[in-house]
């Protein structure tokens, strides 16, 4: 079963209904899970770099409906536009630049950005700041360790 701690529901909780949604890195797919299952999302991708985080989510998330895993680094093996929502979530800050500065016109194609560092927030709030439209920033709790999440708009 899936485990829907408060980070997973509030990550999820920016996702409005109806958006199509890419997981970037889902880990073990629980959030990818939690929005399919809930109806949240008609349709969410999951990438990841590696094949063998890919296949512990594939083997969580195949159960529940989540079938479009994708391997491949960052927004790489998304289309421009293709998803209406990226969820880009415990990775520290710094990746997460690398992966949205890897590709400035794909990056810019998708409206939103979910965004949970769990290293350098300082660096990753700055650099946002200075391109996108931060529209929210809060914090959850895991295990007792706070996460923050940002959600920008391009």
């Amino acid at each position: 079963m899936a485990k829907y701690t408060d980070r997973i529901r509030k990550l999820a909780s920016y996702v409005d209904a109806g958006e199509s949604v890419a997981d970037i890195g889902p880990d073990h797919g629980y959030l990818s899970i939690w929005l399919i299952r809930e109806g949240v999302s008609p349709r969410v991708i999951m990438t990841d770099v590696a094949e063998g985080p890919l296949k512990i989510a594939r083997g969580n998330a195949e159960k529940y409906g989540v079938t479009d895993l994708r391997l491949g680094d960052g927004l790489a093996p998304l289309a421009p536009g293709e998803v209406d929502t990226v969820v880009i979530a415990g990775m520290g800050g710094e990746t997460i630049i690398g992966i949205m500065e890897a590709d400035p016109e794909k990056t810019a194609s998708f409206p939103k950005y979910i965004l949970q560092p769990r290293t350098k927030t300082a660096e990753l709030r700055s650099w946002l700041a200075e391109r996108y439209e931060i529209v929210e920033d809060i914090v959850a709790e895991e295990r007792g360790r706070p996460c923050p999440v940002i959600v920008v708009r391009t």
